[in-house]
Protein backbone atom coordinates (compact mmCIF):
# COMPACT_ATOMS: atom_id res chain seq x y z
CA UNK A 1 0.00 0.00 0.00
CA UNK A 2 1.21 3.04 -1.16
CA UNK A 3 2.11 6.09 1.86
CA UNK A 4 -1.21 8.15 1.85
CA UNK A 5 -3.66 8.75 4.07
CA UNK A 6 -6.45 5.53 4.34
CA UNK A 7 -9.82 5.89 6.45
CA UNK A 8 -10.06 2.10 8.07
CA UNK A 9 -13.64 1.13 8.66
CA UNK A 10 -14.41 -1.58 11.21
CA UNK A 11 -16.28 -4.80 10.41
CA UNK A 12 -19.62 -5.15 11.54
CA UNK A 13 -20.41 -9.24 11.68
CA UNK A 14 -23.66 -8.86 9.82
CA UNK A 15 -26.42 -10.99 10.84
CA UNK A 16 -27.67 -13.29 7.91
CA UNK A 17 -30.72 -14.91 5.78
CA UNK A 18 -30.36 -18.51 5.02
CA UNK A 19 -26.24 -18.02 5.36
CA UNK A 20 -25.65 -14.36 3.35
CA UNK A 21 -25.01 -11.06 5.59
CA UNK A 22 -27.51 -8.40 4.64
CA UNK A 23 -28.22 -4.71 5.76
CA UNK A 24 -31.03 -2.67 5.76
CA UNK A 25 -31.73 0.69 3.92
CA UNK A 26 -34.47 3.18 6.06
CA UNK A 27 -35.98 6.34 4.13
CA UNK A 28 -35.93 9.03 6.55
CA UNK A 29 -37.76 12.13 5.19
CA UNK A 30 -38.80 15.47 6.33
CA UNK A 31 -42.17 16.78 4.33
CA UNK A 32 -42.13 20.62 3.89
CA UNK A 33 -43.33 22.05 7.68
CA UNK A 34 -43.69 18.31 9.58
CA UNK A 35 -40.69 16.78 11.21
CA UNK A 36 -38.78 14.04 10.40
CA UNK A 37 -40.38 10.65 9.30
CA UNK A 38 -39.38 6.93 8.37
CA UNK A 39 -40.88 6.45 5.19
CA UNK A 40 -39.61 3.08 4.00
CA UNK A 41 -37.55 0.37 5.35
CA UNK A 42 -36.06 -2.91 3.37
CA UNK A 43 -33.20 -5.23 3.82
CA UNK A 44 -29.99 -5.47 1.50
CA UNK A 45 -29.06 -8.91 1.03
CA UNK A 46 -25.83 -9.71 -0.47
CA UNK A 47 -25.71 -12.13 -3.45
CA UNK A 48 -24.30 -15.99 -2.91
CA UNK A 49 -20.50 -15.93 -2.19
CA UNK A 50 -20.27 -11.98 -1.61
CA UNK A 51 -19.81 -9.91 1.97
CA UNK A 52 -20.87 -6.94 0.43
CA UNK A 53 -24.78 -6.10 0.34
CA UNK A 54 -24.83 -3.93 -2.25
CA UNK A 55 -27.27 -5.16 -4.47
CA UNK A 56 -25.73 -4.22 -7.65
CA UNK A 57 -22.45 -5.33 -7.28
CA UNK A 58 -23.25 -8.81 -5.80
CA UNK A 59 -25.97 -10.11 -7.57
CA UNK A 60 -28.37 -9.88 -4.49
CA UNK A 61 -32.10 -9.08 -3.88
CA UNK A 62 -34.24 -7.03 -1.81
CA UNK A 63 -36.87 -8.23 0.77
CA UNK A 64 -39.40 -6.65 3.60
CA UNK A 65 -37.45 -5.73 6.31
CA UNK A 66 -40.06 -8.18 8.54
CA UNK A 67 -39.13 -10.70 6.10
CA UNK A 68 -35.40 -10.63 6.90
CA UNK A 69 -35.59 -10.09 10.25
CA UNK A 70 -37.81 -12.63 11.20
CA UNK A 71 -35.64 -15.24 9.06
CA UNK A 72 -32.60 -14.02 10.52
CA UNK A 73 -29.50 -15.12 12.52
CA UNK A 74 -30.57 -12.71 15.16
CA UNK A 75 -30.80 -13.81 18.35
CA UNK A 76 -32.29 -10.81 20.77
CA UNK A 77 -34.53 -8.74 20.42
CA UNK A 78 -37.55 -10.15 18.82
CA UNK A 79 -38.29 -8.72 15.25
CA UNK A 80 -40.91 -6.10 16.54
CA UNK A 81 -38.60 -4.61 18.76
CA UNK A 82 -35.04 -4.25 16.69
CA UNK A 83 -37.69 -2.75 13.77
CA UNK A 84 -38.20 -0.29 16.23
CA UNK A 85 -34.80 0.30 17.77
CA UNK A 86 -34.03 0.85 13.65
CA UNK A 87 -35.96 3.85 13.36
CA UNK A 88 -35.34 5.40 16.94
CA UNK A 89 -31.34 5.30 15.71
CA UNK A 90 -32.30 6.22 12.25
CA UNK A 91 -35.13 9.68 12.93
CA UNK A 92 -31.85 10.85 15.73
CA UNK A 93 -29.37 10.43 12.89
CA UNK A 94 -31.17 12.64 10.46
CA UNK A 95 -32.19 15.01 13.04
CA UNK A 96 -28.81 15.35 14.42
CA UNK A 97 -27.54 15.22 10.63
CA UNK A 98 -29.86 18.12 9.91
CA UNK A 99 -28.25 20.92 12.51
CA UNK A 100 -25.02 20.99 9.80
CA UNK A 101 -26.82 20.75 7.14
CA UNK A 102 -30.11 22.61 7.62
CA UNK A 103 -31.66 22.30 3.36
CA UNK A 104 -31.71 18.54 4.09
CA UNK A 105 -35.00 16.77 3.56
CA UNK A 106 -34.76 13.52 2.46
CA UNK A 107 -32.24 10.51 3.93
CA UNK A 108 -31.06 7.42 2.92
CA UNK A 109 -29.66 5.31 5.71
CA UNK A 110 -27.58 1.99 5.93
CA UNK A 111 -28.18 0.02 8.56
CA UNK A 112 -26.17 -2.71 10.28
CA UNK A 113 -27.49 -5.16 12.50
CA UNK A 114 -25.32 -7.34 14.10
CA UNK A 115 -25.79 -11.58 15.33
CA UNK A 116 -26.61 -9.80 18.83
CA UNK A 117 -28.98 -7.38 17.34
CA UNK A 118 -26.98 -4.24 17.96
CA UNK A 119 -27.54 -1.44 15.78
CA UNK A 120 -25.06 0.33 13.38
CA UNK A 121 -25.30 3.17 11.11
CA UNK A 122 -23.09 2.19 7.92
CA UNK A 123 -23.90 5.81 5.95
CA UNK A 124 -25.97 8.64 5.35
CA UNK A 125 -26.74 8.90 1.94
CA UNK A 126 -28.29 12.57 1.09
CA UNK A 127 -29.52 11.55 -2.50
CA UNK A 128 -30.62 8.15 -2.75
CA UNK A 129 -31.63 6.08 -5.32
CA UNK A 130 -35.27 4.97 -4.87
CA UNK A 131 -35.25 2.00 -7.13
CA UNK A 132 -34.77 -0.44 -4.64
CA UNK A 133 -37.80 0.38 -2.81
CA UNK A 134 -39.47 -0.31 -6.59
CA UNK A 135 -38.26 -3.92 -6.61
CA UNK A 136 -40.50 -5.10 -3.85
CA UNK A 137 -43.70 -7.00 -4.90
CA UNK A 138 -45.13 -4.32 -2.48
CA UNK A 139 -44.66 -0.64 -3.64
CA UNK A 140 -46.42 1.17 -1.74
CA UNK A 141 -43.25 2.79 0.15
CA UNK A 142 -42.07 3.54 -3.12
CA UNK A 143 -45.04 5.74 -3.43
CA UNK A 144 -44.87 7.07 -0.60
CA UNK A 145 -41.59 8.07 -0.35
CA UNK A 146 -41.71 9.23 -4.20
CA UNK A 147 -45.28 11.34 -2.85
CA UNK A 148 -42.84 13.16 -0.31
CA UNK A 149 -40.25 13.75 -2.37
CA UNK A 150 -42.36 15.75 -4.75
CA UNK A 151 -44.10 17.26 -2.36
CA UNK A 152 -40.76 18.36 -0.76
CA UNK A 153 -39.68 20.04 -4.28
CA UNK A 154 -42.47 21.87 -4.84
CA UNK A 155 -42.09 23.84 -1.27
CA UNK A 156 -38.42 24.33 -2.32
CA UNK A 157 -38.93 26.04 -5.39
CA UNK A 158 -40.39 29.19 -4.49
CA UNK A 159 -38.32 29.28 -1.14
CA UNK A 160 -35.43 29.40 -3.66
CA UNK A 161 -36.66 31.82 -5.97
CA UNK A 162 -37.47 33.91 -3.12
CA UNK A 163 -33.97 33.63 -1.94
CA UNK A 164 -32.81 34.74 -5.57
CA UNK A 165 -34.76 37.67 -5.47
CA UNK A 166 -33.68 38.77 -1.98
CA UNK A 167 -29.62 38.38 -2.82
CA UNK A 168 -30.46 40.32 -5.75
CA UNK A 169 -32.19 43.25 -4.15
CA UNK A 170 -29.35 43.07 -1.61
CA UNK A 171 -26.78 43.05 -4.22
CA UNK A 172 -28.04 46.04 -6.50
CA UNK A 173 -28.19 47.95 -2.68
CA UNK A 174 -24.51 47.16 -1.89
CA UNK A 175 -22.88 47.77 -5.38
CA UNK A 176 -23.76 51.59 -5.41
CA UNK A 177 -21.96 51.71 -1.67
CA UNK A 178 -18.97 49.40 -3.23
CA UNK A 179 -18.46 52.18 -5.86
CA UNK A 180 -18.55 55.49 -3.93
CA UNK A 181 -16.76 54.01 -1.13
CA UNK A 182 -13.94 53.05 -4.15
CA UNK A 183 -14.33 56.69 -5.37
CA UNK A 184 -13.84 58.45 -1.93
CA UNK A 185 -10.63 55.94 -1.41
CA UNK A 186 -8.95 57.27 -4.71
CA UNK A 187 -9.11 60.80 -3.73
CA UNK A 188 -6.93 61.28 -1.64
CA UNK A 189 -4.13 59.62 -3.94
CA UNK A 190 -5.07 61.74 -6.73
CA UNK A 191 -4.78 64.70 -4.68
CA UNK A 192 -1.19 63.87 -3.53
CA UNK A 193 -0.30 63.01 -7.02
CA UNK A 194 -1.74 65.93 -8.19
CA UNK A 195 -0.30 68.43 -5.86
CA UNK A 196 3.18 67.04 -6.31
CA UNK A 197 2.82 67.81 -10.12
CA UNK A 198 1.67 71.16 -9.08
CA UNK A 199 4.67 71.68 -6.97
CA UNK A 200 6.85 70.32 -9.06
CA UNK A 201 5.59 72.56 -12.04
CA UNK A 202 5.81 75.82 -10.48
CA UNK A 203 8.82 75.72 -8.00
CA UNK A 204 11.17 75.44 -11.55
CA UNK A 205 9.71 78.28 -13.49
CA UNK A 206 8.71 80.74 -10.65
CA UNK A 207 11.14 80.12 -7.55
CA UNK A 208 13.30 83.25 -9.34
CA UNK A 209 10.30 85.79 -8.94
CA UNK A 210 9.97 84.62 -5.31
CA UNK A 211 13.13 85.18 -4.60
CA UNK A 212 13.57 88.63 -6.24
CA UNK A 213 10.51 89.41 -4.20
CA UNK A 214 12.12 88.03 -1.01
CA UNK A 215 15.35 90.22 -0.63
CA UNK A 216 18.51 87.83 0.55
CA UNK A 217 16.30 84.61 -0.30
CA UNK A 218 19.05 82.39 -2.23
CA UNK A 219 17.92 79.08 -0.29
CA UNK A 220 15.19 76.51 -0.56
CA UNK A 221 11.60 78.25 -0.90
CA UNK A 222 9.96 78.08 2.23
CA UNK A 223 5.66 76.47 2.18
CA UNK A 224 4.18 80.19 2.82
CA UNK A 225 6.23 81.72 -0.01
CA UNK A 226 4.27 78.80 -2.55
CA UNK A 227 1.16 79.78 -1.24
CA UNK A 228 1.75 83.35 -1.70
CA UNK A 229 2.87 82.22 -5.61
CA UNK A 230 -0.55 80.21 -5.68
CA UNK A 231 -2.10 83.10 -4.07
CA UNK A 232 -1.14 85.47 -6.92
CA UNK A 233 -2.13 83.67 -9.85
CA UNK A 234 -5.53 82.55 -9.07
Amino acid sequence: MKSRPCLIQRRIHLAEVNGRPFDVRVMVQRPAGSAWKVTGKLAKVAGPGFIITNTARSRGRVLPLHTALNHSSVKSPNPAQLAKKIDRISLRSAAQLQSGYRWLSMVGMDVGVDKQGNVWIIEANFSPALSLFRKLKDKSMYWTILANRRRQRRTEKPAAANRQRVQAKNDAAVKPAIRANRSAANKPRAQVKNGTAIRRAIQPKNGAAIRRAVPGKTGPLHPRHISLLLIGTN
